[in-house]
């Protein structure tokens, strides 16, 4: 068999052995092990040509997965379980999101134009289909022209036809910027809206702030307690409390049974008595989250809802809650002055910030104060004048910051991997339109909140696999067998290798061979270093997170790289999250031997239902990105054929991706533009794209200067050309 065949036949074999599976080019190289240029060409034409044959389609661009016309064949290693509706269903645990299959909506979005004999819908949000599509007069839905609409395709379109289809549902006017939010949404089949009658059941739940029910809790509510939350946020669903404790303060025996992995220090021993005296001050540190699960019960329609939704999504402009705001914004967010219901990790900790001991507590708590990010920071800064606060609750923030700024490195020491990267937002007038473009970086502010989540989030992971074996630890209360994790898998070997050959030519050595994640990873963080300040920083972080696994939730626990911890889950965003919601529930029946819980019908195939959340993170994921491309485009589009300086931000056989650096927009040279009168190729592995007479390159990171030619608002693209 020639070397050609034999690699279509290698193409053809892993989709019948990865039926449910999507593939892009670059992940067929690697799963069948093609390394050469010329061996990628054949794979490339291979899948085409499977595409044009109907064997395959493409889920979202260059991403393929076999059709029904493609022959079945079965998973060899699948663990086979069932749904819970009952239906079989092959569920592995989940590592990465190369094993995840967003469930897309089989529909497209468009501007609907009025025609004698219905209509067409032109301006597709779907690049797969470039005709317009012809809506008959009686599926038009009550659609009138200029309509954003949303339709289903009854016939696909042909050589001498246009494809056919349905008005599903009327958005508004194009153009107006509800519409097109929500065009977005609909398009990742995310709902904009939350249904009226869970809104109502919602509003009957009362806050259940008793006596009764504050004697089954630990009383916080004498604590210095404060949230810190960004400028616009209406749901408070973390608070931290601090109280100074003397050295002769004794620990209550109970604490000693949760500790931590790397302070595994017994009470009892009389070196653990002695370390503890010898410290100056003891700190008491709360890490209070919303009690949302005593509100939201499971198996009830609104606990369902939140489930479908699995996330709250957050556009440009706007979130789209995965609970209803009576509880996401009153019943459960942490005002201040108000009694409010919590789950809690209370820290021992001493002034080097190591934990000496932890309680897991339904508590109910009283915030003193709601601060913002800047206010936050201003008191670090030493600049709180005219925040009227008092001394405690300024010696506290700047407490906790320190601390914070311990765990931080002890964190780094360990193998953390350490982004700094710049988050674009946009200043948006009184019609939804941007006016600006602004970056921002973490502060120390956001640092400090961040620490102490994630040490929670931590502590809880920990406990929970003590409690369900996982360290050999039996125990007999714990009905719990299984837990939701959020892990991080190892990093793609051929992707670090492609990185450490790229950042040479900006003088980095990057180092990869090495049997210890942690020294790979410290390598990294040298390099990231190194280049902090300088112009190639954003492109070389950029190009680091790229070779990096998706996070993901399974019950499978194979630790957090990026984070370097053993044991890591969601805890602290149960507003927002689904996942947290779970964890809750899961202590609550660990720790807590809650007889009132019942898991709901979701919850008992965990893996499935951590899934399920998964894949809603990454479509959440897809749709705020989207709406982010969305609005550099109608920035830009007041500006065709204006000049900007940029840099070349990623290479593709489509052309120059370009990101501007005074704005940081991005859009595409395409190919064509690139080179006009010559070939381009397209070097996949050296990360440019080359002349073939001129031998002239672009290059991933190269300065240039474009011309903005057009702005696509409906497929969210912006073209340049160079200058």
């Amino acid at each position: 068999m020639d070397p050609v065949t034999t690699l279509i036949r290698r193409v053809q074999q892993a989709f019948a052995d990865n039926t449910e599976r999507s593939f892009t080019a670059r992940q067929m190289y690697k799963y069948i092990g093609v390394k050469q240029d010329r061996d990628k060409a054949i794979v490339k034409k291979a899948l085409a040509d499977m595409e044009e044959q109907g064997l395959l389609k493409q889920i979202k661009e260059g991403k393929y997965r076999p059709t029904e016309l493609f022959s079945e064949s079965r998973k060899p290693t699948a663990d086979i379980r069932k749904t819970p509706d009952g239906m079989p269903r092959t569920i592995r645990p989940l590592h990465n999101t190369d094993d995840l299959e967003l469930d897309m909506p089989d529909t497209i979005i468009g501007t609907f134009l009025m025609t004698n004999h219905g209509g067409i819908v032109c301006g597709l949000s779907d690049k797969q289909i470039r005709d317009n599509v012809v809506v008959r007069r009686e599926f038009t839905g009550g659609a009138t022209d200029g309509d954003k609409v949303v339709v289903r395709l009854t016939r696909r379109g042909t050589a001498r036809r246009l494809p056919e289809g349905q008005v599903v549902e009327v958005l508004g006017k194009a153009g107006d910027n509800d519409t097109e939010m929500h065009a977005i949404l609909s398009e990742y089949g995310l709902p904009y809206s939350y249904p009226e009658e869970l809104e109502q059941a919602a509003d009957l739940i009362a806050a259940d702030l008793t006596n009764e029910e504050f004697a089954q809790r630990t009383d916080m509510r004498d604590r210095l307690t404060f949230t810190i939350d960004p400028a616009d946020a209406k749901d408070f669903d973390d608070a931290l409390s601090l109280r100074v404790e003397s050295r002769e303060s004794n620990i209550p025996a109970e604490l000693t049974d949760f500790r931590t992995d790397d302070n595994r220090l017994s009470a009892q021993s009389a070196e653990n008595k002695s370390e503890i005296e010898s410290q100056k001050t003891l700190y008491e540190i709360g890490v209070h989250i919303a009690d949302v699960t005593h509100y939201v019960r499971p198996g009830t329609e609104l606990d369902h809802e939140a489930y479908r939704r699995g996330t709250s999504v957050y556009l440009v402009d706007r979130t789209i809650p995965m609970l209803p705001e009576h509880i996401s914004n009153e019943l459960c967010s942490l005002r201040p002055d108000e009694d409010k219901l919590c789950f809690s990790v209370v820290f021992t900790i001493d002034a080097n910030a190591t934990v000496l001991s932890h309680r897991i507590v339904r508590t109910v708590i009283r915030s003193d104060r709601r601060l913002n990010y800047d206010e936050a920071q201003q008191v670090i800064d030493g600049n709180a004048d005219g925040l009227n606060l008092s001394d405690d609750m300024q010696n506290a923030i700047l407490t906790l910051n320190r601390l914070a700024k311990i765990l931080r490195q002890k964190r780094m020491d360990a193998g953390a991997l350490e982004f700094d990267r710049e988050e674009m937002r946009f200043n948006i007038d009184e019609q939804g339109r941007p006016i600006s473009v602004y970056t921002r970086r973490q502060t120390d502010a956001n640092n400090l909140i961040e620490e102490f989540m994630l040490l929670a989030n931590r502590t809880v992971a920990e406990t929970m696999s003590r409690l369900i074996g996982e360290s050999n630890v039996e125990s007999e209360k714990s009905k719990v067998k299984e837990f939701v994790y959020r892990i991080h898998d190892l990093p793609d070997p051929d992707r670090l290798n492609s990185l450490s050959k790229f950042i040479r030519r900006f003088g980095y050595n990057l180092k990869t061979q090495s049997s210890r994640s942690q020294t790979i990873t410290k390598n990294l963080n040298a390099v990231l270093r190194q280049a902090k300040g300088k112009t190639e920083e954003n492109l070389i972080e950029l190009l680091t997170v790229r070779t990096m696994a998706k996070a993901v939730y399974s019950t499978d626990n194979i630790g957090h790289y990026g984070l370097a911890f053993r044991h890591y889950t969601h805890f602290t965003s149960p507003i927002r999250r689904y996942p947290d919601m779970m964890v809750h529930r899961l202590l609550e029946q660990a720790l807590l031997g809650a007889q009132r819980y019942n898991p709901a019908p979701y919850e008992r195939e965990l893996e499935y239902a951590c899934r399920h959340c998964s894949e809603r993170e990454q479509v959440a994921t897809l749709a705020e990105r989207a709406s982010v491309r969305y609005k550099q485009a109608e920035f830009l589009q007041d500006k065709i054929g204006q000049e900007f300086a940029g840099h070349v931000s990623s290479v593709s056989e489509y052309g120059l991706h370009v990101q501007l650096d005074d704005n940081h927009c991005e859009g595409m040279v395409p190919i064509r533009f690139v080179f006009p009168n010559d070939y381009a190729m397209f070097l996949e592995d050296e990360y440019c794209i080359e002349g073939e007479r001129s031998k002239k390159r672009y290059s991933l990171g190269d300065a240039v200067r474009v011309k903005v030619v057009s702005c696509d608002l409906d497929r969210k693209l912006i073209d340049f050309a160079l200058v």
